[in-house]
């Protein structure tokens, strides 16, 4: 390789004007998520579930959302499959007290991952029940929002 006079070999040169070109290239304003933005938003989502506000919920979840529930080994597909689950889940079941806590948050370029811990006490079908878990999820900044894209809950 050959150097030039500022020291830079001819293949990095010819690279350069590539390299400004894509720093250039103006990114679509995404609001931060770090751990308090991610836990109002997991909040927000909550509440919309737990109230059973499900046109608010379904802002809160990409149309192609997918969403793998603890209790079944296959993933729901689609906005209104999880919105049927909640609903359903709701429908025969008594929430007495619901906590997610730990909320940790990562996100760059309009793609954020969120993980928390939760706590369900409940009463389904006449049997009180006590649960606790982990949710992993996907979100993605679609249409000035976070929108979640994917759900994976784990039992300990």
């Amino acid at each position: 390789m050959n150097l030039d006079p500022t020291g830079s070999t001819d293949e990095l040169r010819h690279r350069r004007p590539l390299a400004r070109a894509a720093s250039r290239r103006k990114l679509p304003d995404v609001p931060s998520m770090d751990d308090f933005a991610a836990a109002a938003w997991v909040q927000a989502y909550d509440a919309a579930w737990l109230g059973q506000d499900w046109q608010r919920l379904a802002r809160y979840l990409a149309a192609d959302v997918s969403f793998v529930p603890n209790d079944s080994g296959s993933a729901l597909i689609g906005r209104k499959a999880t919105i049927a689950h909640l609903r359903a889940f709701l429908a025969r079941s008594e929430v007495h007290e619901y906590n997610a806590t730990d909320v940790l948050a990562r996100a760059a370029r309009g793609v954020g991952f969120i993980s928390y811990r939760w706590q369900l006490d409940w009463t389904d079908t006449g049997r009180r029940r006590v649960a606790d878990g982990r949710d992993l999820l996907s979100l993605r900044f679609i249409d000035g929002g976070w929108r979640m894209i994917w759900r994976l809950q784990l039992r300990p």
